[in-house]
C-alpha cells in the first residue's frame, strides 16, 4: 500500500503507516505514531466518558454507529458542560461517519 493521500485507510493501515519515513536528510527519519481502530475502545459509560472526554470524542468517530456510544458521549458532554464541551461535540460530530452524523441529526 503507498503512503499517497488517495489511500483509503483500512483496519490493516496503521502497521503500514507507522513505519518511519526517511526525510533525505542523513539520521533523520520521522516515526509516526499510528492509532488504528483497534486501539480506540467503545464508551458507553456516560461517567467514563465525561472523566475521558477525549478518549470518548474519539470512540465516537470509530465506534459512532453504536447509538451507545453516541449517547454516553452526549449525557457525558450535557452533564459536565464546561468551556470545552462545544468543542469536543464539534470534533466528534465532524469526524464522524456520515451514517453516525445522519443519527445525531434524528436525536
Amino acid at each position: 500500500m503507498s503512503r499517497s493521500s488517495s489511500s483509503v485507510p483500512t483496519v490493516e493501515s496503521p502497521p503500514i503507516y507507522a513505519q518511519p519515513i526517511a526525510s533525505g536528510l542523513t539520521g533523520y527519519r520521522l516515526q509516526a505514531q499510528v492509532l488504528g481502530p483497534d486501539g480506540i475502545p467503545p464508551i458507553t459509560d456516560p461517567q467514563q466518558a465525561a472523566e475521558h472526554p477525549d478518549l470518548a470524542a474519539m470512540s465516537v468517530m470509530v465506534h459512532g454507529r453504536d447509538r451507545k456510544v453516541i449517547e454516553a458521549f452526549a449525557t457525558a458532554l450535557a452533564e459536565t458542560g464546561g468551556e470545552h464541551a462545544p468543542k469536543y461535540y464539534e470534533y466528534a460530530y465532524s469526524m464522524s461517519s456520515p451514517e453516525s452524523a445522519a443519527s445525531w441529526r434524528r436525536s
